[in-house]
């Protein structure tokens, strides 16, 4: 098995894209079939790396233009940001060129040698009101009159959305840029074909808003964490990379420690695993270590940015009546192991929320919690931490102020 350079939190492709072979070629087949795709999995799953890698391996005929909308503050920067994606593409760029050549008279210098930020300033400059629509749709005419298939693989799209959301005409804001999308990916049929992903669920945020029929053209595509096998593969190639011995037991006891395979997670164990040998000049990892690393270090509350955006997000996503009942329903799961229906109920009542609310809002904060990766269901109707690592951090956060409900 060859050794495997490690990579924590970067997006990897190429010979550092690990174990998601199956997955690049059902999405492959896919684009293939001219689907537009919305990317469905949990925070650090991979799903960048998934399209940058499916961007290199298009077939032979297509082109891959990314837009990452991370940055992005109103819905002109959609539009933006794809111009500005094929500036460095010759075969598309002239025909884009002409359609935005009178944004840039005050220019002095040519539009091809002006810097990204300029470009971008000028452009959004010409694209207030609904000028954005005509141009964006302009452009994307172009793009479609290639002698190929163009792919659009489009990141961070949920958080832009959200952004909108914040403003008083949020809700339209968003139901107008939904909307062009789907327009523009049905006029284009075959010729152009989006690839939807990001860092928090598109499904959830539309579905407090009503409008998750306005992504019913997108094929979803479930990115589940990896197998184990996968995991203990990538956990063997990075140590023998480094020259560290990682026996079996302890890779096992690591994953079993982690209790669901993100591979962010599993990368950064390991990272913290050959630091900590490393520092007490050891070449082999023991038992004992892998307990110590994870309660001190992937266990820590600070520097833990991932974690912390786990319970952060929360925040964004219910209302400030809300968000106590969240909290209280994962740290009593979190110490208590599960949480059970009449749990659920009591908490309601606990944080002193309208009865009549119930049916109407619990439903749905389980739908966001379920699938962005906090909790899963049991057979029994009860609800679990999906990852232990998850667990074990709220836990040590929270348990030492909170009253655990008891058994009946």
């Amino acid at each position: 098995m060859p050794g495997l350079v490690g990579e924590v939190g970067n997006w990897v492709s190429g010979p550092r894209f690990w174990g998601r072979e199956h997955e690049l070629s059902l999405l492959l087949k896919l684009i293939e079939d001219g689907a537009n795709v919305s990317i469905i999995a949990q925070r650090r799953i991979g799903k960048t790396s998934l399209m940058h890698e499916a961007s290199d391996k298009l077939p032979q005929g297509y082109a891959g233009l990314h837009i990452d909308l991370q940055a992005a503050q109103d819905v002109s920067d959609v539009v933006v940001k794809i111009v500005t994606a094929t500036r460095d593409v010759t075969a598309i760029w002239p025909r884009i060129r002409g359609c935005f050549g009178n944004f840039f008279q005050s220019v002095k210098d040519s539009i091809d040698s002006i810097s990204v930020y300029d470009f971008e300033l000028h452009l959004k400059a010409g694209l207030s009101g609904n000028a954005w629509q005509d141009k964006g749709s302009q452009a994307l005419s172009e793009l479609a009159k290639l002698d190929k298939p163009v792919v659009l693989f489009i990141d961070e799209l949920p958080i832009l959305i959200d952004r909108l959301l914040l403003r008083p005409d949020g809700r339209e804001s968003v139901h107008t840029l939904l909307c062009w999308l789907r327009s523009q990916s049905q006029l284009h049929q075959g010729r152009i074909c989006m690839i939807f992903a990001g860092s928090i669920g598109l499904e959830p945020v539309l579905g407090r808003i009503g409008l998750t029929a306005d992504i019913n053209h997108l094929t979803p595509f479930v990115l589940d964490p990896w197998v184990d096998d996968v995991a203990m593969g990538c956990l063997n190639a990075l140590a023998m990379y480094q020259n560290l011995e990682l026996p079996r037991n302890c890779a096992s006891n690591m994953l079993e420690l982690l209790g669901c395979n993100i591979p962010y997670h599993v990368q950064l164990f390991f990272f913290y695993m050959h630091e900590h040998c490393r520092a007490q000049g050891k070449t082999s990892v023991l038992e004992q270590d892998v307990k110590e690393v994870f309660d001190r270090r992937m266990l820590n509350t600070k520097g833990h940015s991932d974690l912390t955006h786990m319970e952060s997000r929360l925040f964004k996503m219910f209302t400030s009546e809300e968000f106590p009942f969240v909290r209280d329903v994962l740290t009593q799961a979190a110490i208590a192991g599960r949480i059970r229906p009449g749990d659920i109920t009591a908490l309601w009542k606990r944080n002193e929320l309208s009865p009549k609310d119930y049916l109407s809002i619990v439903p749905h904060i389980f739908d966001v919690i379920e699938h962005d990766g906090y909790l899963q269901k049991c057979g029994d109707g009860s609800y679990e931490f999906v990852s232990n690592l998850l667990r074990q951090w709220w836990k040590a956060k929270y348990e030492a102020f909170y009253e655990l409900l008891t058994e009946n």
